[in-house]
């Protein structure tokens, strides 16, 4: 404000009340003295008494240092810093409503837009606006505010660079608009200096308290082809930030796109200490080219970002018969069942070769052969080869070879049925032991108990052994308590001998005791871009006994099927890479972890691999040597420590030779705002309570008025001018002084 001036004279010796009534008497009473007797008209004598009066009056005041004294007055109102929060953390949606779901940058809108009551607070005090990053910004209110794309978020840093100690510009309080989530730790002794300013800090803390996590579906494993009458599984990995949910109603749900009815609905449930989870869905699909499909996660509790709840995808049916070659050794109940359901489902060509039948056997099948291939091309014509109890010498070295290649490049895939003649006990030293998932001895005990099938989440996760009795049960292969679906003999392969890459999708269940390595009934092994299922049983025709040929018809078709969809997608993984954190942080070790699920390239990749990470433009950032697991022959291991944010890609050179399958990580700068959508309402809290400020809540925005002290001030400027110091002053007792010596020369008194 402008100052007022006044302007006074003042006696800078001025004495009291008698001093003055001595003082003027006695210079009344000396110039009537000195004027009392001469001989002159009273007007005369009167003038020249008052001229000497002036004269020593004036000479009097002299002494008492007289002066000019002009006061400036000053007025200087209190200012309120308002600091909003401008960081991409405003983004976040966890403001909820009956009607809308907001972003916290709506609701520092409203905070702004209360014209009413910035107006009031304007009305006694001046109002500056900042938004803020990591560094405070001037803004005026006749703009719209700026986006929040700030990528820090320091709120101490702000707060210390304003002059909170400047006299000539009070602070009446800071009004702190943030969600309080601050990238950068407060320095030390930040709350002391807070507290020492002495400005109250107002906060106005936005968006939920208890932010809610995010649930997001992360990877979808599926096939690209599959057969219409196929149970599909689609492999779905989830993963959460944030709040762990409380596992109680969350869901996935596999629906179709066209009609959006619901094909499959699994739970979903995190395991201790873990913020990732897998779950299948299994799905028929309708009849047509296509299957479009949505997965979708159902969650009763608000997510933080909804726009990874889904995924869509499609998947083409397949029909094309599958193309079957059954080579058995000898009649046995099996071979009987098996050779008629290949026979029977039309979606399936077969051909089937039974090598003890004489020379004048009809050979049964789609299509009649007579003997084995024997070329390269005759193998081709087949999408699966059944290779029952048949001794190795039944096929020529040449042949054996033919099959391995073809298998290891992806053009056939194989089965093994074990028998307690030839299967696997001849195989040892044929080339084809390379395709068998466990290692010699090959003379396997025969256990004769009662056994039952029990799949694992590998069968799961590659749609098998999901078998359905007529009540809409899946449980009669596995109950224990049904004699007839139990086995009679399997052949017992130690859990040693199993190959790195070899994976147990069933074990043996004899219903009261689990030895100490599970039992496998079935293994699978990938071999090059080819895979091999082993059965180490051959009576699962006993399940015919109980239920016709329902179930033995669907475990079989399942696993002729699954093999086809392998064969056919590009889903298929030579390797699996497993992280610690797939949204790692700068400067935070990951534990990378290669398992290789292709026997092929397990034997040409020795000790060490290789790993190579590059940046989202392909350029390379590290190489990085993973060692083998002792323990874990088909296992690598190590540790990477990232340097930078940004997206990664990560690719094994498996074999020697550099892998189209990578992993993309997308590592995260700590002090990323788009990255840390939780609030910190309590540091808010405690900012405020340390300054002697309060927390105000965006509905109570009515009591900021009455919470901003005054810190206005007044100030007095003087400025005195002595009157001895001025020449003119002399003037007027000079002027009294010629007019006196003027009138005594006149009366002859001079």
């Amino acid at each position: 404000m402008n100052p007022d001036t006044t302007t006074t004279l003042t006696l800078t010796n001025e004495p009291g009340p008698l001093v003055w009534f001595i003082c003027i008497s006695s210079i009344l009473l000396l110039s009537w003295w000195c004027y009392r007797s001469i001989t002159s008209s009273p007007a005369t004598r009167i003038v020249l008494t008052t001229i000497r009066t002036a004269i020593l009056v004036f000479l009097f005041l002299l002494l008492l240092q007289p002066a000019f004294e002009v006061s400036n007055t000053r007025y200087t109102s209190d200012r309120v810093i308002v600091l909003l929060d401008g960081t991409g953390s405003m983004n976040v949606e966890d403001v909820f409503t009956p009607q809308e779901r907001r972003t916290r940058n709506d609701q520092l809108g409203d905070v702004v837009n209360n014209t009413r009551i910035w107006n009031e607070i304007k009305e006694k005090k001046e109002i500056l606006w900042y938004s803020f990053d990591n560094t405070a910004t001037k803004i005026t209110m006749e703009e719209d505010l700026p986006d929040p794309i700030g990528r820090t978020t320091d709120i101490a840093s702000t707060l210390l660079g304003f002059d909170a100690d400047n006299p000539d510009k009070p602070i009446s309080a800071f009004i702190l608009v943030t969600d309080g989530n601050s990238s950068n730790p407060p320095p030390p002794g930040f709350l002391r200096r807070i507290e020492s300013n002495g400005v109250p800090i107002i906060s106005i803390p936005l968006g939920a308290a208890d932010v809610p996590g995010d649930m997001a579906i992360s990877r979808v494993s599926k096939p690209t082809q599959a057969y219409t009458t196929d149970n599909i599984p689609i492999n779905i990995q989830i993963e959460y930030q944030g709040i762990q949910p409380d596992g109680f109603g969350n869901s996935v749900i596999l629906e179709d796109v066209d009609t959006g009815s619901v094909i499959d609905k699994q739970p979903i449930v995190f395991p201790d200490d873990e913020s990732r989870c897998e779950v299948t869905l299994v799905g028929k699909p309708r009849a047509g080219g296509v299957a479009s499909w949505r997965v979708r996660l159902v969650q009763p509790q608000p997510d933080l970002i909804e726009s990874n709840d889904t995924q869509e995808f499609t998947i083409e049916l397949n029909q094309t018969p599958l193309r079957t070659l059954y080579i058995e050794g000898r009649p046995r109940w099996e071979y009987r069942y098996l050779k008629n359901l290949l026979l029977r489902e039309g979606t399936i060509e077969s051909s089937t070769m039974l090598l003890s039948a004489d020379s004048d056997f009809y050979q049964e099948g789609d299509r009649s052969i007579s003997r084995l291939p024997s070329t390269l091309e005759e193998f081709k014509q087949w999408d699966v080869i059944i290779i029952g109890d048949v001794p190795s010498s039944s096929l020529s070295p040449t042949q054996c070879g033919m099959i391995r290649d073809l298998v290891a490049s992806g053009d056939l895939n194989l089965i093994w049925i074990g028998g307690e003649r030839w299967t696997p006990a001849t195989w040892k030293e044929n080339v084809l032991a390379d395709l068998i998932p466990f290692n010699p001895p090959f003379q396997l005990q025969s256990n004769t108990g009662t056994n039952h099938i029990n799949p694992t989440r590998n069968a799961d996760k590659i749609g098998i052994l999901q078998i359905e009795d007529f009540d809409g049960s899946f449980n009669t292969t596995t109950d224990t308590e049904l004699e007839w679906s139990g086995f009679k003999w399997f052949q017992e392969v130690d859990g040693r001998q199993m190959k790195p890459s070899a994976t147990m999708l069933a074990e043996a269940n004899n219903g009261n005791t689990y030895p100490s390595t599970p039992l496998p009934i079935l293994i699978s092994m990938r071999y090059g871009l080819g895979k091999i299922i082993y059965s180490t049983t051959d009576e699962f025709w006993r399940w015919r006994h109980g239920r016709g040929e329902r179930l033995y018809e669907q475990f079989w078709i399942q696993i002729l099927r699954s093999l086809a969809r392998d064969g056919a997608t590009g889903d298929s993984r030579d390797f699996k890479i497993d992280v610690s954190h797939r949204n790692p942080n700068v400067d935070t070790p990951v534990s990378i972890r290669i398992e290789i699920t292709n026997e092929q390239l397990l034997d040409s990749t020795g000790d060490l691999l290789v790993l190579d990470i590059h940046d989202s433009r392909g350029g390379p950032i590290d190489s990085l040597t993973l060692y083998r697991d002792s323990n874990q022959g088909n296992v690598y291991s190590s540790t990477w420590t990232p340097k930078n944010a940004g997206a990664v890609t990560m690719t094994p050179r498996v074999g020697q030779l550099e892998s189209a399958q990578t992993m993309t990580l997308n590592v995260s700068d700590p002090s990323d705002e788009y990255k840390r959508p939780e609030t910190d309402h309590d540091t808010l809290r405690r900012i405020s309570e340390v300054s002697m400020g309060h927390v105000v809540e965006v509905e109570d925005m009515d009591v900021l008025p009455e919470l901003l002290p005054d810190r206005s001030t007044t100030t007095i400027e003087t400025q005195t001018s002595y009157l001895w110091d001025s020449p003119w002053l002399f003037l007027i007792p000079i002027l009294l002084f010629t007019i006196e010596w003027l009138l005594r020369r006149s009366l002859q008194l001079a």
